[in-house]
């Protein structure tokens, strides 16, 4: 009976290590995927990728193409780089796992205009106190005028979610409102990234979104 017990054990290991290697196998192609996407501006496969729940009460998928497309416009991601915390977690309806990322960014500004220069000016004031109020600690801003161009190296984190086996999906945690977390992750990845969770900031702008929605 013994020798029973232990085959069914090593079947059992078997299988545990066969989806392991799986979720693995997928969540990087995922990555490669989605780093594609960003560095060759397929706004369609980048908003694949997002958490549903993130936008469902807010907008349709198409809309998000649409402004994903907008801000490839102006916005060029120049390198991305992945460092997923492994290994992958298991929570009520699937799979998780934290990832690391890095990314440099070239953002085109609006040259100041002849005729309403100053407006110009206020508005570019503006977004790099957004843009500045968003960064972290060793991320970096420098703003080329002559060139009316913006370079960014940001680091952040991504939850990356494989839900009932639908494939990878990513929360961006540091562009994420803190109280939208309690309504779309369930309450075992809250419990288990507690600390990440809660370290996280509202930026400014984050707040003023989350005054805009409550009216």
């Amino acid at each position: 009976m013994k020798y029973v017990f232990f085959t069914v054990a090593i079947v059992i290991i078997y299988f545990q290590v066969q989806d392991y290697t799986s979720y693995e196998s997928t969540l990087n192609r995922s990555l490669d995927n989605y780093k594609t996407a960003l560095l060759e501006k397929d706004a369609e496969t980048v908003i694949d990728y997002v958490y549903p729940m993130l936008y469902t009460n807010y907008a349709s998928k198409e809309e998000l193409y649409e402004k994903q497309k907008k801000i490839f416009e102006s916005k060029t991601f120049t390198d991305f780089e992945f460092t997923p915390a492994f290994p992958i977690k298991t929570y009520s309806d699937g799979v998780y796992i934290v990832v690391k990322y890095r990314e440099i960014v070239t953002i085109n500004m609006k040259p100041l205009g002849t005729k309403d220069k100053d407006k110009d000016k206020r508005a570019r004031t503006m977004a790099l106190f957004f843009l500045r109020d968003s960064l972290n600690k060793g991320d970096t801003l420098h703003v080329d005028e002559s060139n009316n161009m913006i370079n960014i190296t940001k680091h952040g984190t991504f939850l990356f979610l494989n839900k009932n086996q639908n494939g990878w999906k990513y929360i961006d945690v540091e562009g994420t409102p803190k109280k939208l977390f309690k309504q779309i992750l369930p309450m075992d990845i809250i419990d288990k990234e507690q600390v990440l969770i809660l370290k996280q900031r509202d930026t400014m702008f984050q707040e003023l979104f989350q005054n805009k929605v409550r009216k």
